[in-house]
C-alpha cells in the first residue's frame, strides 16, 4: 500500500511540474509576440519567421528564428537582422536568462539623412540577463569570440575575443547613485584597419578595456543626439575607474572623469601612467611622426618626468586634459577634437 501510494505520489508530482512547464513555456512565447505586437503600436517593426520551444524538463528554450527589428525616431531609423536567436530559462530561476545570437547579423541605420549598412559575425556569440525583482534589467553581460564589423562606408575591425558588462544601479549601495550604470568593455588582439601607412606601434592592440560609471539622465524614446544633449544637460558624467591599453611597446594606464562641453566635445582629465616611451618614441621615429633629431630631446625630457614602477621600469604619469576643442599631455598641446555632431 505504501508502495502505491508513494507511485502515485511521484506520478503526481511529475504530471504537475509537466503541467507547470507547458505553462510557464506558453507564457513565455505569449511574452515574446505581445512585446512584439507592443513594439507596433509604438511604430516600430518587430518580426520573425517562427518560434520554436524546447527543453524539456530542466530548462525552457525559445528560439527565434530569422528575427529582424525596424525602429524609427524622427528622422533617424535602424534595422537589425540575424538568422536565429536563441534563450534559455530554468523553471525555477526566471530572473536569469542566458542565450545567444546565431549566425550573421545585418545592421543598417540613417543618420541625419545618410544611409549606413555593416554586418557583425563572429564565432560565438553568447548573452546574460539578469532581471530584478519588478522585471526590469539588472545586469548583462555580453562576450564574443572572434568578431568582425564590415561596415559599408567605414573601416573593419576584428578582434580575437570582445566583451560588455552593463549594471543598472538603484541607489541601494553606497557610491552608485540610482539611474546610474556600470560600464565595462573590453577587446582582446585588436587588428587595426588598413590605413595606408605604418601604424606606430603595429597594426595589431594586444589588450584595450575600459571600466566606468555612467552618471546622469539616460533616455531611450528619443534621438542618440536629443538623448545625449538630455544627458550632458542633466550633468551627464562618464567616472572611468579604469582604462588600459597595450599596444606595442606601449602600455597606457588612465582614471578620470569625462562629459562633453557646451559645443558638444568631448571634456575632462584623465590620469595617465605611459610605461615604454622611448619604444613609442622610437616607433613615431619610424613612422615619420617625429623627427629623428628630436627623439633624442624628447626622451630625455620624458626620462627626467618618468618614475620607475615596482617592477622598474620608468613610468610617466601626467593629465590627458580636453578642454575648448583641444587635448594636452600636461602643458603640451596634441590635438584638436571636433563637436561629436
Amino acid at each position: 500500500m505504501r508502495l502505491i501510494l508513494a507511485i502515485l505520489a511521484i506520478v503526481t508530482v511529475l504530471g504537475g511540474y509537466t503541467g507547470y512547464w507547458y505553462w510557464l513555456s506558453d507564457r513565455l512565447l505569449d511574452g515574446v509576440i505581445g512585446w512584439a505586437a507592443a513594439q507596433r503600436d509604438k511604430g516600430h517593426d518587430i518580426a520573425f519567421d517562427r518560434i520554436e520551444r524546447s527543453g524539456f524538463p530542466y530548462r525552457i528554450r525559445i528560439d527565434v528564428v530569422n528575427p529582424q527589428a525596424v525602429v524609427s525616431r524622427g528622422k533617424e531609423s535602424g534595422e537589425w537582422r540575424a538568422e536565429r536567436v536563441w534563450a534559455i530559462v530554468q523553471p525555477w530561476k526566471l530572473n536569469h536568462v542566458i542565450g545567444s545570437v546565431e549566425g550573421r547579423q545585418d545592421i543598417a541605420w540613417s543618420d541625419g539623412g545618410k544611409q549606413h549598412t555593416a554586418m557583425l559575425a563572429s564565432e560565438t556569440n553568447r548573452f546574460s540577463l539578469v532581471l530584478d525583482g519588478a522585471g526590469q534589467p539588472l545586469r548583462f553581460a555580453l562576450d564574443m569570440t572572434a568578431p568582425s564589423w564590415r561596415p559599408s562606408d567605414g573601416p573593419p575591425l576584428d578582434a580575437a575575443r570582445a566583451r560588455l558588462f552593463v549594471r543598472a544601479n538603484h541607489g541601494d549601495e553606497a557610491g552608485l547613485p540610482a539611474g546610474s550604470y556600470n560600464v565595462a568593455l573590453s577587446a582582446e588582439t585588436l587588428k587595426l584597419p588598413d590605413v595606408g601607412k605604418p601604424l606606430p606601434f603595429g597594426p595589431v592592440v594586444q589588450e584595450v578595456a575600459v571600466e566606468s560609471l555612467v552618471t546622469g539622465p539616460l533616455r531611450a524614446d528619443r534621438s542618440w543626439r536629443k538623448s545625449l544633449l538630455a544627458w550632458r544637460d542633466g550633468g551627464g558624467r562618464i567616472e572611468v575607474g579604469r582604462f588600459a591599453a597595450i599596444w606595442g611597446d606601449l602600455d597606457l594606464q588612465a582614471e578620470g572623469t569625462l562629459t562633453l562641453d557646451d559645443e558638444r566635445r568631448p571634456a575632462g582629465t584623465l590620469t595617465t601612467r605611459i610605461a615604454g616611451f622611448n619604444e613609442a618614441v622610437d616607433a613615431l621615429v619610424q613612422t615619420g611622426t617625429v623627427r629623428n633629431k628630436d627623439a633624442n630631446l624628447i626622451k630625455i625630457a620624458l626620462a627626467l618626468l618618468a618614475k620607475p614602477t615596482v617592477d622598474g621600469r620608468p613610468t610617466l604619469t601626467a593629465p590627458l586634459s580636453a578642454t575648448d576643442g583641444r587635448v594636452y599631455l600636461g602643458p603640451a598641446k596634441l590635438l584638436k577634437v571636433r563637436p561629436l555632431f
